[in-house]
């Protein structure tokens, strides 16, 4: 015989009906794992194209330290600017009319922004 738990933490259950209906079409799960596995190409592309700008314009400046210790920092900030990626397709979902066509659409044109902040900060206008 089943009983319910009185110790046990309250449900949330939407009362609307057009939040029920979300909840049930929307799974975070594909669309993290889509992303993650968009990171490794993300990162596949910036990771050379960082070092082949070091190696170029600031070939006098990879023994030092700090100058890697800003590089490492400022890769670590550009895969937390990655997690927009998903969060504007999670809403998306969520709230309709996302596609495929949309998601990779927002991966080229977030990848192609990155890799030209890149090239401002790395490229032969730094000193």
């Amino acid at each position: 015989m089943a009983s319910v738990n009185p110790y046990s933490s309250p449900l949330f259950e939407p009362t609307d009906p057009i939040h029920q209906s979300r909840a049930v079409q929307c799974d975070f799960g594909p669309i993290i794992w889509r992303w993650e596995k968009l990171r490794c190409l993300y990162n596949a592309v910036l990771v050379p194209w960082v070092l082949g700008l070091a190696i170029i314009f600031h070939a006098h400046e990879l023994s030092s330290l700090v100058f890697w210790i800003e590089v490492a920092l400022a890769g670590g900030v550009a895969n937390l600017c990655f997690l927009m990626g998903p969060a504007a397709e999670g809403y998306g979902a969520y709230f309709g009319g996302w596609r495929f066509a949309t998601t990779m659409i927002l991966f080229l044109i977030g990848t192609i922004f990155t890799v030209a902040v890149a090239g401002l900060l790395l490229g032969p206008f730094v000193h």
